[in-house]
């Protein structure tokens, strides 16, 4: 949801423009704030020192050294370099713009496309094409609950298999389609399935031994 700055009416979240007063609606963008990153102070072990060096001064991290890791880009720092830098010296790290997630209000990149945090897709044309539209109840779902609990009481040889068939068809489908539902159907007819086929097995091993 935005609000118009001019009017203070509530807008749609993709809404270029205010409903009520027309003005141009903007996403709040600023500068990212260096002291809000994550940076890790950390005590230069031998794998440190012989693969990374400071890039602010191009010198050696020694074993032993306070150096900085910035958890950004990943680069190592001499912390007295880090610190009379004033932060990272990458520019993506410092210095890129941001704006906020309109759904979970956390900050991401102002390029962004999908929010890192909570993974909506911030783009419309992404979000519409990634949509998930509600189908309901996978129909092999519903087929191989049915022929699982028809596993048990007949013809489990013909039922089990039909109920385990039915049942993985739903359940893949499931896992790519996330607008089916079903999930626990698919589950509970194929394990049904399942049981029917080895008490059948069962029963023929026993009327062989006796």
């Amino acid at each position: 949801m935005k609000i118009c700055k001019h009017c203070g009416a509530e807008n749609d979240t993709f809404a270029t423009t205010c409903a009520s007063c027309n003005s141009p609606l903007v996403i709040e963008t600023y500068k990212i704030d260096t002291s809000k990153k994550d940076y890790q102070e950390l005590v230069a072990n031998t794998k440190i020192s012989e693969e990374n060096f400071c890039k602010i001064c191009s010198k050696n991290l020694d074993v032993g050294d306070t150096v900085i890791k910035c958890d950004n880009c990943s680069n190592y720092y001499h912390k007295n370099c880090f610190d009379n830098n004033g932060g990272c010296n990458q520019p993506t790290c410092c210095s890129e713009e941001t704006k906020l997630c309109p759904y979970c209000r956390r900050d991401i990149k102002k390029s962004a496309l999908k929010c890192k945090h909570c993974g909506r897709f911030i783009d419309p044309i992404m979000q519409k094409q990634n949509e998930v539209l509600p189908k309901g109840a996978h129909p092999d779902a519903k087929n191989a609950l049915i022929f699982g609990i028809l596993a048990l009481l007949c013809c489990p040889i013909i039922f089990g298999i039909l109920a385990i068939i039915k049942g993985n068809n739903a359940l893949n489908d499931i896992q790519q389609d996330p607008g089916y539902e079903g999930k626990g159907m698919a589950q509970t007819g194929k394990i049904l399935g399942i049981v029917g086929l080895c008490l059948w097995g069962l029963g023929i091993i026993l009327r062989a031994i006796t």
